[in-house]
């Protein structure tokens, strides 16, 4: 008996909508300093978080019906 389904590893990480906002909101601004660009990536970081979690509960949710 199979417990987990297993899938083939990707050679790409596929970009969310996260990455596209954040890609095109780092292009449209220069960082001045420091403190913004590690500002800057920990909401990045957060949002991905954010996004990831979302997709995982909507994925297991939807599996249950």
């Amino acid at each position: 008996m199979k417990f987990l389904r297993t899938f083939p590893p990707t050679d790409a990480k596929q970009n969310s909508p996260i990455d596209e906002i954040f890609n095109a909101v780092s292009s449209s601004f220069e960082l001045v300093g420091e403190p913004e660009a590690a500002l800057f990536e920990t909401m990045k970081r957060w949002w991905d978080e954010w996004y990831f979690a979302l997709s995982m509960d909507n994925s297991l949710c939807g599996s249950q019906h």
